[in-house]
C-alpha cells in the first residue's frame, strides 16, 4: 500500500498511517498519532523524505502545539523531533518563526522530564535522546536572539531530581555541549543561566543543577573562556553589575569556576590586583575575599604562578579598614594547611598584625593561630606561637583570654598523654611549648580577678587535668612543676593560697548556715558574710552577691544541700568525691528558681573551693614519687634537672594548704627519712613540711613523733643554719612545752657562740629563732650581754681575715657558696639582733637597744659594709653585709614603736642602698621592700624609696619599680574602701598620697644635688617624682587639687632636719616646685573643680606652718621653669588645685590677719607629729564678698557628695574656667566666657563623710573687671620694679 494523500491539505502520510487531525476524537487522534509516530521511528534519511514536508508543516500547525492534552502533544514532539532528524541537516519548516515555534514547543515538552515517574516518562526520554542525537538546537546558534538556548537552558536545569539517571543527565550534558561548543559566542543572559545554578541559593538548594553546571562548564572551558573573559570584563572590571543576574555574586562566581575548571578565569586572574585597589570598601572586601579562598584551595598552584598578585594580597594585610585585615587573618588558616611554603610570609604578617590598635584584629590574630595549632602544629612556626605568648599580656582581657584558653588547648592536646605523662610532641614538631604552663600560671599576677580566675580553671583542665587518677594526676603535677620557673611556682603557691582562704571564709559561712534555726538575726548575719564572699569575683556587684545571699540562705533551711557543701569542705574529702558532690548541687542548683546569672556565681564559687587537685591518696603517690626521684628510679622525670628538689619544692608549696593530706603515718616516715638525706635541700624542705603539718603528729602517731624529737634537737644543735630555723619553727608547732624544749636548747647554742666554733652560725639563727617564737622563754632575759660582748664586740667588730688579693677580693657581689665564714657569722649576727629586738619589744630599755642597733646599722651602711673600716673584707662580701644592715633596718620597722626611732638620716642612707651599684643588692633590696610594703607591715613612709630608682641604669628596673608602687597604691585604696578610717591620723598612715612629703624630703636630701640651681641633678630629681607621681595620679582625678596643695603647704614650712640652712630649704621648695608643674603639666584642671581635704604633713620631717608667708618664688633654675602659656595650664593654676590665683589685695589682707600655729595630734599610735593648715574660709568669703560688689550675674546650685578621704570640718575654694554658647538677640550663635567658683565644706554624718558644693557662676562683665584690675595690677609692679 503506498501513502496516503489528505485530500483537504494535501498530506501525505506514511503506509499504514492514517491522517490526522483536531477534528478527531482525542481517543482515536492519539490513536493515530501513536501509529504515525511508530512508523516515522522507521523512516531513514534518504531521497523520498521530501515527501513528507507537509506532513511536518501539519504537524506543526498551532492546532498540534496548542493542543489540550499532554499526551497528544508529546506524540507530536516525538515526530516532530524525528522530522528533524529525517531532514536533518535541513529542516522543512519555512520561515524562521515557524521554526522557532517548534523549538520552543519541543523545548517545552522536555519539562516532562521532570517526573520520573510518570507513565509517558520513556517518551520523554525517547524525545530527548532524538534531539540530542540529531543536535536539533543547533539550527538557531546563527541567530541574534537567544530566546531558543536561554529557554533551553532554563528547562534543562529547571527539570532535573535526584532520581534522573547517569544516562538522562549525559544526554542532557550532551544536548548542551552541542549548542555551547558550536557557538562562536555566548552572551552574558545564556552565561547567567548557567553561573546561576553554581551559586548559591541553588547551589545549596538544587544540587543537581549544580552538578550538570559543572560537567557543562568543564566539557566547554576552551569554548567558553573567551566569552566569560568578555563577562567578567563588563560585570567585574568596568563594574556593569547590573547586565547580569549574578553580578552581585561576582566573587563568589569566581570561585567556583576555579574549582571547576581553572583555565576558566586564567585570564582573568591578574586583573583582580586592580580590584585590590578601589576606594569602595565593599568591592575590596569582595575581592580580598575571593583571593583568600582562591589562594586557600588545596590544589592551587596561584601563589607560585601569580606571585604579584600573592604580595598584593599580603599588602591587605595593612588594609586600613579593620574587617579587611580581619578577613585576611581569618582566610590564613586555611591557606597554612593547603600551601605550607606560604608560612614565613603569613607569619611576618601575623606578627606585626598581632599588636593592631585595633582589638578585634588582635583577637583575630589569636584564633586563627590557635585554631590552626589544633589542626597540626606542623602547620605554625614558632613565632606564630610567641605572638599569641605576647598576647597573653594585652591590655583587653577579652584578647588574653582567647590567648590563653588557645594556648591550655594547644597544651592538653600534645603536651599530655591519656596517662598524664609527657608527649613526645617535640620529637614529631620540633616546636616547644613547654613555656606554655610559665605563660598561663604567671597571668595569675593579673590584677584582675578574671584573669585569676581563668588561671584556675585552666589549670584544672589542661595543666593538669583533675580528671585523670590520683596516679596520674600527680605525675602531671610533678612533672608540670618540675619544668616550671620560680615565678610560675610562686604563682601556683598564690593560688593556693587563695582557694584556701576562700575555702576557709565558706566554711566559716556554712558552719554559721548551720549553727541554729532561721531566724532575721542569722539571715542579717548570712548575708554580710556572703557580700564579703563576693567580694572575691570578678564581677563584685549586685547581681553576684544577691545570688549568693539567697543560696547561703537557703543553707539554713536546706539541710541536703549544707550537707553536700560540708562534705566538699571536708578536709578528709577525696578529690573523687568533691567532685561528685559538687556537680550533684550544681545539678540541683540548675532545676532551681534561681535566676540563670546568680546559678552561674554559685557555680564559679563551687569550682573553686572543690578540692580537685589534692587529697590524702594524691599525697601518698606524690610523696612516692619524690621517693622514686632520691634514688633515681623514676623514669618519668628523667629528662628533667634535679627532680628530687623540685619534688621537695612541690611538696612545700602544697603542705600549707592541705595539711590535712599529710596526714598519714607513710607519710611521716618518708619525711623523717628525708631528714636524714645530705642534700641540704631536700633535708630543709622536709622540716618545712613537718612544720606545716605536724601539729596533730604528737596525738596521732607518738612513736614517730618521739623519734623525730631527737632528730630535730639535732639539728637544732650541729644542722645547717637553715636546718636550724625550721628545726626550731618545728618544734615551736609540734610540742606545747616549748619554752622548755628551747630553754635546754639555748644552753648548748650558747656554748657554740664563739668566732672558733664551727656551728657558729646555726648557733646564732637557733637562737634568734628560738627568741622570736618564745620571747617568754627564761634564756631570752639573758641574751643582752651575749649580744653585747659577743656578737658585736667579737664578730661585727673584729675582722679576722687577712686583706685579701686577686679576683675575689675586687669581685663586686660573691654568691652564696663562696662567701667566708667570717661573713657568714656577722650577717648571722646581724640578724640575730633584729629578732631579739623584736622578742623584746615592749619591754624596759627595749627602745635604747633599738637605738643602739640602728646606729650600728647605720654605720655598716655609710661605710660600705666594712664597720671597722680596716679593708679586710673583700668588695663582694662588703656588698653582702652592706645588704643584709639594710634588710635588718627594714624587720625593725615591722615594729611600730620600733619605727618611730629611726632618724631622717638612717632612713636616707637606707633609701640610698636601692641605688646601690651592685646590681645584685639593689634587686634584694627592691623585692625586700616591695614585699614588707605590699603586706603593710612597714610605714607608708618607706614607699617614697621607691622614687629614687628612677634613674637605675637598668631599664627593665623602672618598670618593675613602676609596677610595685602602682600595686602597693591599689592595695591601700582597697583597703581605705573596705575600711574606711575613722580619724585624720589612720588616714595619713595609709592613704598612698601621703608618700609624697616623705619622698619631697628624701629627694631634697639627695647627696648629689648641692643647691636649688642645680639643674641637672633637679631633671633627675623630676624623673624621680614622675616615677612616683604618675601611679597616684592614675585614675584619680580627685586627687590631683589635694596633691598640689601637698607641696604648696610643704614650701610654706622649713626642713626640721635643719630649719635654719638656707640651701636646704631651697632646695626642698625647688623639689616642691617640680612636683607643682608636673602635676600642672599632666592634669587636666581645667575640666576639673573637685574638693579636696586639708593636707596633713609629718612634723618629724617639716617645721611649722608659716601662713604669714605664702612662699609663691620658684626656686627653680630657668631652664626647668613651666611656662603655662605654652601649656595647657594658666596662671590661676599654678598656686592652688582649682583656686583662683589671689590678687595683690588679697595676698595683703591674708598677711595681715593672725595665722595659727601647727596643730600637733597626741594621741598617734605611730609616734609622728603631724601639721593640720586650716582652711581660713571667713577670709576667703571676705574678698569673695569684694568681688560680689562688682556687675555680676550669678547662677547657686548646691550639692551633696560623697568623699570618705575629707577630714570633719574641711573647707575649699576652687575657680575654674568654662565657654558656653548662647543665643544673641539676632539668634546667632555667640561664645561667652563663664567663671565658675566652687566652695565646699565637708561634715560626717552617718558614718560617711557628705561634702556639700557651692558653685557660683559669673558672667563675663564680672571677669573683664577682675582681669582689667590684675592687669593694673601687675603693670602698677613692672613699674616699681624699673
Amino acid at each position: 500500500m503506498g501513502p496516503k494523500t489528505n485530500p483537504v491539505k494535501g498530506v501525505e502520510y506514511p503506509p499504514e498511517c492514517k491522517e490526522v487531525s483536531t477534528e478527531l476524537s482525542k481517543d482515536e487522534l492519539h490513536r493515530r498519532l501513536k501509529q504515525l509516530a511508530k512508523v516515522i521511528q522507521d523512516i531513514g534519511q534518504d531521497d523520498e523524505h521530501m515527501k513528507y514536508t507537509a506532513l511536518a508543516l501539519h504537524m506543526a500547525s498551532e492546532e498540534f502545539l496548542e493542543h489540550e492534552s499532554k499526551d497528544i502533544k508529546l506524540l507530536v514532539a516525538c515526530i516532530l523531533a524525528d522530522v528533524f532528524r529525517v531532514f536533518a541537516p535541513e529542516h522543512p519548516f519555512g520561515n524562521t518563526q515557524k521554526l522557532k515555534d517548534v523549538l520552543m514547543f519541543l523545548i517545552d515538552q522536555l519539562q516532562g522530564l521532570s517526573n520520573p515517574d510518570s507513565h509517558n516518562y520513556k517518551r520523554y526520554y525517547y524525545l530527548l535522546e532524538n534531539l540530542t542525537y540529531a543536535k536539533t538546537f543547533t539550527v538557531c546558534l546563527d541567530w541574534e536572539n537567544d530566546d531558543i538556548v536561554l529557554h533551553l537552558l532554563n528547562t534543562v536545569f529547571g527539570s532535573l531530581t535526584s532520581k534522573h539517571t547517569e544516562k538522562v543527565i549525559a544526554l542532557l550534558l550532551d544536548a548542551l555541549s552541542s549548542v555551547l561548543s558550536d557557538a562562536e559566542s555566548i552572551s552574558i543572559p545564556l552565561l547567567d543561566a548557567i553561573f546561576v545554578n553554581i551559586v548559591d541559593p541553588n547551589k545549596q538548594l538544587a544540587k543537581e543543577s549544580y552538578e550538570l553546571a559543572k560537567k557543562v562548564l568543564r566539557r566547554n572551558s576552551a569554548s567558553l573562556a573567551s566569552s566569560i573573559m568578555h563577562f567578567f570584563n563588563q560585570v567585574l572590571m568596568l563594574g556593569n553589575s547590573t547586565e547580569s543576574e549574578v553580578g552581585e555574586k561576582v566573587t563568589d562566581l569566581l570561585f567556583e569556576l576555579n574549582s571547576i575548571s581553572p583555565t576558566l578565569i586564567t585570564s582573568i586572574i591578574p586583573f583582580l590586583d586592580q580590584k585590590l585597589k578601589v576606594n569602595e570598601v565593599t568591592e575590596r572586601k569582595g575581592i580580598i575575599r575571593l583571593l583568600g579562598r582562591l589562594f586557600g584551595e588545596p590544589n592551587s598552584d596561584l601563589i607560585e604562578t601569580q606571585a604579584e598578585l600573592w604580595q598584593s594580597y599580603l599588602g591587605r594585610y595593612h588594609d586600613i579598614e579593620t574587617d579587611i585585615r580581619i578577613m585576611c587573618i581569618e582566610q590564613a588558616e586555611c591557606i597554612l594547611i593547603n600551601h605550607p611554603s606560604a608560612k614565613a610570609a603569613i607569619s611576618e604578617h601575623w606578627n606585626r598584625r598581632h599588636r593592631d590598635a585595633d582589638d578585634n584584629v588582635r583577637c583575630a590574630v589569636v584564633m586563627a593561630i590557635v585554631n590552626t595549632c589544633k589542626r597540626g602544629l606542623n602547620y605554625v612556626t614558632e613565632e606564630m606561637l610567641q605572638c599569641v605568648r605576647e598576647r597573653c599580656l594585652d591590655k583587653k582581657f577579652k584578647i588574653r583570654k582567647e590567648a590563653l584558653s588557645g594556648l591550655g588547648s594547644i597544651f592538653r592536646k600534645y603536651a599530655i598523654t591519656e596517662d598524664g605523662s609527657r608527649s613526645d610532641y617535640e620529637v614529631s614538631y620540633k616546636i616547644p611549648i613547654q613555656w606554655i604552663q610559665n605563660r598561663i600560671l604567671q597571668t595569675y599576677f593579673q590584677r584582675l580577678l578574671d584573669d585569676k580566675f581563668m588561671v584556675e580553671r585552666l589549670f584544672l583542665q589542661c595543666i593538669v587535668p583533675f580528671a585523670l587518677n590520683s596516679a596520674d594526676r600527680m605525675k602531671r603535677l610533678l612533672s608540670m612543676f618540675a619544668y616550671i620557673d620560680d615565678n610560675s611556682r610562686k604563682a601556683f603557691s598564690t593560688m593556693l593560697k587563695a582557694q584556701t582562704q576562700l575555702r576557709k571564709l565558706v566554711k566559716e559561712l556554712v558552719d554559721v548556715c548551720g549553727a541554729g534555726e532561721e531566724s532575721p538575726k542569722l539571715i542579717h548575719q548570712v548575708s554580710e558574710q556572703a557580700v564579703r564572699i563576693s567580694k572575691h569575683y570578678p564581677d563584685s556587684g549586685n547581681k553576684v552577691a544577691e545570688g549568693l545571699k539567697k543560696f547561703f540562705v537557703s543553707l539554713i533551711t536546706d539541710k541536703k544541700s549544707r550537707e553536700m557543701i560540708e562534705a566538699i569542705l571536708d578536709p578528709k574529702c577525696t578529690c573523687e568525691k568533691a567532685s561528685e558532690q559538687s556537680r550533684a548541687l550544681q545539678t540541683k542548683l540548675s532545676s532551681s528558681s534561681l535566676p540563670a546569672g546568680q546559678v552561674m556565681a554559685v557555680k564559679v564559687l563551687l569550682e573553686r573551693i572543690a578540692p580537685l587537685l589534692i587529697d590524702q591518696e594524691a599525697v601518698d603517690v606524690l610523696v612516692q614519687y619524690v621517693c622514686d626521684c632520691l634514688t633515681n628510679s623514676c623514669d618519668f622525670m628523667d629528662s628533667y634537672t634535679a627532680p628530687s628538689e623540685s619534688g621537695m619544692a612541690l611538696l612545700v608549696c602544697i603542705a600549707p594548704e592541705y595539711p590535712q593530706a599529710f596526714d598519714s603515718e607513710a607519710t611521716f616516715n618518708n619525711l623523717t627519712e628525708f631528714l636524714k638525706h645530705e642534700n641540704d635541700t631536700v633535708s630543709s624542705g622536709a622540716l618545712q613540711i613537718l612544720m606545716n603539718t605536724g601539729s596533730t603528729l604528737k596525738e596521732k602517731f607518738p612513736d614517730t613523733c618521739e623519734h623525730l624529737l631527737q632528730t630535730l634537737q639535732s639539728m637544732v644543735k650541729i644542722g645547717s643554719p637553715r636546718q636550724a630555723k625550721h628545726a626550731v619553727r618545728c618544734l615551736a608547732n609540734m610540742f606545747d612545752n616549748k619554752e622548755e624544749l628551747f630553754d635546754s636548747l639555748a644552753t648548748h647554742c650558747q656554748e657554740n657562740l664563739s668566732i672558733e666554733s664551727a656551728n657558729l652560725c646555726t648557733a646564732l639563727v637557733a637562737l634568734g629563732q628560738m627568741a622570736v617564737l618564745a620571747p617568754k622563754a627564761e634564756f631570752v632575759s639573758v641574751l643582752k650581754p651575749l649580744v653585747q660582748n659577743v656578737l658585736v664586740k667579737q664578730i661585727l667588730m673584729q675582722d679576722q681575715t687577712t686583706q685579701r688579693v686577686g679576683r675575689r677580693a675586687t669581685e663586686l657581689w660573691t654568691h652564696d657558696h663562696m662567701v667566708s665564714e667570717e661573713t657568714q657569722a656577722k650577717v648571722q649576727a646581724m640578724k640575730m639582733m633584729v629578732r631579739w629586738l623584736h622578742a623584746i619589744q615592749g619591754t624596759e630599755n627595749s627602745g635604747k637597744y633599738c637605738t643602739s642597733t640602728l646606729r650600728m646599722l647605720n654605720t655598716v651602711l655609710t661605710t660600705s659594709g666594712d664597720l671597722m673600716e680596716a679593708k679586710r673584707i673583700a668588695r663582694g662580701e662588703m656588698s653582702r653585709l652592706r645588704l643584709t644592715a639594710a634588710l635588718c633596718i627594714l624587720k625593725i620597722v615591722h615594729v611600730a614603736a620600733y619605727a618611730e626611732i629611726i632618724t631622717n638620716e638612717t632612713f636616707q642612707n637606707l633609701a640610698l642602698i636601692i641605688n646601690d651599684p651592685v646590681l645584685q643588692v639593689r634587686i634584694t633590696f627592691t623585692q625586700k621592700l616591695h614585699k614588707y610594703l605590699l603586706a603593710m607591715k612597714i610605714p607608708l613612709q618607706y614607699m617614697a624609696i621607691f622614687a629614687l630608682c628612677a634613674n637605675d641604669r637598668v631599664k627593665d628596673r623602672k618598670f618593675t619599680v613602676k609596677q610595685y608602687i602602682e600595686l602597693n597604691i591599689q592595695k591601700r585604696r582597697e583597703y581605705l574602701k573596705k575600711h574606711p578610717p575613722t580619724n585624720n591620723r589612720i588616714l595619713f598612715s595609709l592613704l598612698p598620697d601621703y608618700v609624697i612629703p616623705y619622698a619631697v624630703h628624701l629627694l631634697a636630701h639627695d647627696p648629689e644635688l648641692e643647691s636649688h640651681d642645680d639643674a641637672p641633678n633637679l631633671r633627675n630629681i623630676k624623673e624621680c617624682l614622675w616615677l612616683l607621681l604618675e601611679p597616684l595620679m592614675k585614675d584619680q582625678a580627685s586627687f590631683y587639687s589635694f596633691q598640689k596643695k601637698i607641696f604648696e603647704y610643704i614650701k610654706q614650712t622649713k626642713d626640721a632636719q635643719n630649719p635654719d640652712d638656707d640651701i636646704g630649704n631651697k632646695k626642698m621648695w625647688a623639689v616642691c616646685d617640680l612636683g607643682i608643674q608636673i602635676i600642672m603639666q599632666r592634669c587636666p584642671f581645667n575640666s576639673k573643680a573637685v574638693p579636696c581635704g586639708t593636707p596633713l604633713l609629718p612634723a618629724k620631717l617639716f617645721t611649722g606652718l608659716d601662713k604669714s608667708n605664702s612662699n609663691r618664688s620658684n626656686y627653680l633654675p630657668r631652664d626647668l621653669i613651666y611656662n603655662p602659656s605654652r601649656g595647657s595650664a594658666n596662671r590661676n593654676e599654678f598656686f592652688k588645685a582649682g583656686d583662683k590665683a589671689p590678687s595683690k589685695e588679697d595676698e595683703e589682707e591674708e598677711t595681715a590677719e593672725e595665722t595659727t600655729s601647727a596643730v600637733q595630734v597626741k594621741d598617734k599610735p605611730s609616734g609622728d607629729e603631724f601639721i593640720n593648715p586650716e582652711e581660713e574660709l571667713d577670709k576667703k568669703m571676705d574678698a569673695s564678698e569684694r568681688r560680689k560688689k562688682r556687675k555680676s550675674t550669678t547662677t547657686i546650685t548646691e550639692l551633696t557628695a560623697n568623699n570618705s578621704l575629707l577630714p570633719d570640718g574641711a573647707v575649699g575654694e576652687g575657680v575654674q574656667t568654662i565657654t558656653v554658647g548662647l543665643v544673641g538677640e539676632r539668634g546667632e550663635l555667640v561664645e561667652v566666657n563663664k567663671r565658675v567658683r566652687t566652695s565646699y565644706k565637708a561634715a560626717h554624718q552617718n558614718g560617711q563623710t557628705k561634702v556639700v558644693v557651692r558653685q557660683v557662676v559669673e558672667d563675663d562683665d564680672a571677669m573683664e573687671d577682675e582681669d582689667d584690675k590684675k592687669a593694673a595690677t601687675r603693670s602698677s609692679a613692672r613699674k616699681k620694679a624699673t
